[in-house]
């Protein structure tokens, strides 16, 4: 039976030998030798166990770097992508063997779809079980309940993700918050500490249980600052008042960077500062009309007290950097010397390594922003001021370290503890009892699992928080609706595509469609002396806050053609023109998505259906991978002129994409080279810089910091979308 297994479809009419004449040998695949099996890699007898929903390069990589062992004999192994196991689901919920003329269905079919995950789930081939590995693509709890009704379904969420966490405990579904001696359990405590692809699961679990201190400061100026903002909350929060919410966001930001600053600021990047609070009340009087005389007054107030606080004679920050340098004393006695520093903008971080080296200590550096967070771990991490409360609550659900001291000013310190508040309330509320562990857990042998109570979170800081009837969770909400400019022309009623509205660091921002990829450079600026520098092309779902965005002379078009098309010179369009005529070919023949894949498929194409959309929409793909599926291209869709053309499109697109590389090479070296003397320019407002090759000008290209991105895609004017945009333009223009 087990060498029925052997066989595979022929094209031979006749038998090839007879029945006295031995087999050939067949060489096992991994899964065999691992589960002792002679499936020889013919898995048709195996149903489909398991639907995953998560990025396919995200489980990939988990597959790519997993390895599994056999129990008994450790020296039998094999990474999971190895097994011939994973294959996918198709748009319609039918699942895609993970190869071509496989039998039978994929143990387990991964996809990015919810509507494809639940088109699968309602069809008659009922999984066992669904697993979702990112909530973010769950999109709407109502997706939730179609699942449970047809699957077991488990969810495996981040603890910063509580807020989707939450809304499906409404709807029934039991959390169950891992610890660190769960995740741990059955293992020695040798094991628990091993390196390897899961020990920052244990490290993190171990600092699930949090220490947060709060260490007070004074600062006059800077509270009563704070006072007047606070008092302009009900006023910003009420209807129609845009011009007044811009205002109170530009104070509101000017008075975090104050809050931040630890060294003496010399006079020019006072004036600075003090030109930035001028263009505030520029900005006051020429609003005036659309804002009650009671708000302009605290507007009017508000930057006076920060003139003040820019004043030379202030000594801002001198306070915060004694406090820094005590702290960092008393770890060093302790011995705890692997130190980071959390600060809410970047031109903090050499304020805070001088009081570090100072202190005799080395300190790594980093904001909030989930781009920008680090993956290490570390005896204590410092916050400097207040990053924000969705931050904040970002980085403190990265589990970092066990201990978290906060230095701050008393708005600050109110501000931390609502934001320790809601992080309790997040982590209350009912979750799995041990029964109910148990009986989810099948571990098919007559023990009882003494499971550990769950874990609290949290503990009490040293100093009391004092009520407050002033959120600055929904203070925060309500100015980041604040826009700086409209995706909407009103002199053009063009077509209206949906696009995401994105923030730029200063005054900048964009209209984002998905599809449109543009050069992230975030690993290029973190990682500046590494030999493996790498600029991936990025869309906007892929973006996350604090990523540096490359755009081209502040243009819609996708940088690596426009630079490509530039290294190219007068002959492009003939080019280009060429290696279209397969696009053009599938454009005319009438087919739809799952058309073309199902006809190209009997030719040998086998392409996912996410392939195929890709090469008959508006992206900018060049060509397909390789030489044959042109030639598939041309027959199933019946193109003359393609058949004609086959090795002239196949050049064309090959010569085009050793110019995309070649345009990347030069992009690259031209971050790499001005990357870090400009690295504070682009955090604070974005900056230019010329592209050029061989002494042949290219163009400007445009790098910015996301500050944020808006979940949901809004309908917006085709012309001003993928452009990168500036609000003080948009102002002067009206002035």
């Amino acid at each position: 039976m087990s060498q029925g297994f052997r066989l595979a479809r022929t094209e031979r009419t006749t038998p090839l030998g007879n029945l006295k004449v031995p087999l050939l040998d067949v060489s096992k695949p991994p899964i065999d030798f691992l589960l002792d099996l002679e499936s020889y890699g013919n898995l048709s007898f195996v149903p489909n166990y398991l639907l995953v929903l998560d990025t396919k390069s995200h489980f990939a990589k988990f597959t790519e770097s997993t390895k599994l062992l056999k129990r008994d004999n450790a020296q039998v192994s094999s990474r999971i992508a190895d097994l011939g196991i994973i294959g996918s689901l198709n748009q319609d919920g039918s699942l895609a063997a993970p190869q071509a003329g496989q039998g039978g269905y994929p143990v387990i079919a991964v996809t990015s779809a919810i509507d494809s995950l639940v088109a699968a789930t309602s069809s008659t081939i009922s999984p066992a079980t669904v697993l979702i590995n990112d909530v973010s693509l769950l999109k709407s709890p109502q997706y939730f309940d179609t699942i449970v009704q047809k699957s077991n379904l488990i969810i495996i969420a981040e603890h910063e993700e509580w807020e989707a966490v939450n809304a499906l405990k409404q709807r029934n579904c039991k959390v169950w918050p891992l610890g660190e001696s769960e995740i741990g359990l059955g293992l020695s405590a040798d094991e628990s500490r091993r390196s390897g692809f899961f020990s920052g699961i244990f490290i993190a679990s171990k600092n699930s249980q949090v220490a947060l201190t709060a260490i007070p400061c004074e600062s006059q100026l800077l509270e009563l600052v704070s006072s007047e903002l606070e008092g302009l909350n009900a006023s910003i929060r009420a209807d129609g008042q845009d011009e007044l919410k811009g205002l109170v966001r530009k104070l509101y930001m000017v008075l975090n960077f104050a809050s931040g600053v630890l060294l003496t600021m010399p006079p020019s990047e006072l004036l600075e500062m003090k030109g930035k609070v001028a263009h505030i009340r520029a900005e006051l009087e020429r609003q005036r009309h659309w804002i009650p005389i009671a708000d302009q007054s605290r507007v009017t107030k508000a930057c006076a007290l920060l003139d003040e606080v820019f004043d030379e004679d202030n000594l801002l920050g001198s306070v915060k950097s004694e406090a820094l340098k005590t702290i960092l004393h008393g770890l060093l006695a302790e011995g705890r010397i692997t130190i980071g520093v959390l600060a809410k903008h970047e031109q903090h971080f050499e304020g805070v390594r001088s009081v570090a080296r100072q202190a005799g200590l080395s300190v790594a550096v980093f904001t909030a922003q989930p781009a920008l967070l680090p993956d290490e771990f570390f005896d204590a991490v410092i916050c400097v001021n207040w990053p924000g409360g969705e931050p904040f609550r970002r980085f403190f659900r990265r589990y970092l370290t066990a201990d978290i001291r906060f230095i701050g000013y008393p708005f600050e310190i109110r501000w931390l503890g609502q934001s320790r508040q809601k992080i309790q309330r997040e982590s209350s509320g009912r979750t799995m009892t041990k029964e109910e562990k148990s009986s989810l857990i099948h571990v098919g042998l007559p023990i009882e699992i003494l499971w550990p109570d769950s874990p609290k979170e949290v503990h009490g800081t040293t100093l009391s928080m004092p009520p407050t009837d002033f959120s600055i969770f929904a203070f925060e909400r309500t100015l980041s609706t604040s826009r700086r400019g409209s995706g909407v022309s009103l002199t053009d009623p063009e077509e209206k595509v949906p696009a995401k509205y994105v923030e730029f660091a200063g005054d900048k921002f964009a209209y984002m469609t998905e599809g449109h990829r543009l050069p992230v450079a975030t690993q290029l600026v973190l990682n500046q002396n590494s030999t493996n520098q790498k600029l991936p092309e990025k869309e906007v779902t892929e973006w996350q806050a604090g990523d540096y965005v490359v755009f081209f002379e502040s243009g819609d078009a996708e940088v690596i053609q426009e630079i490509a098309d530039r290294i190219i010179g007068p002959r492009v369009h003939q080019l280009r023109q060429k290696a279209r005529i397969w696009r053009d070919a599938l454009a005319s023949c009438g087919l739809s998505a799952s058309e073309l894949q199902q006809r190209l498929f009997k030719l040998g194409c086998q392409r996912t259906i996410t392939t195929i959309r890709n090469w008959i929409g508006k992206g900018s793909q060049i060509g397909p991978e390789e030489k044959r599926d042109l030639v598939a291209i041309a027959t199933v869709t019946n193109s003359s002129e393609l058949r004609a053309e086959i090795e002239g499109v196949w050049n064309a697109i090959q010569e085009i994409w050793s110019y995309h590389q070649s345009a990347g090479s030069v992009l690259r070296r031209i971050l790499v080279q001005r990357l870090p003397t400009i690295r504070w320019r682009i955090e604070e407002e974005g900056t230019e810089v010329l592209i050029e090759d061989q002494d042949q000008a290219l163009g400007t290209a445009t790098i910015v910091k996301v500050d944020r991105i808006d979940a949901i895609p809004e309908l917006c004017s085709r012309s001003l979308v993928n452009r990168v945009r500036s609000e003080e333009k948009l102002l002067s223009g009206l002035i």
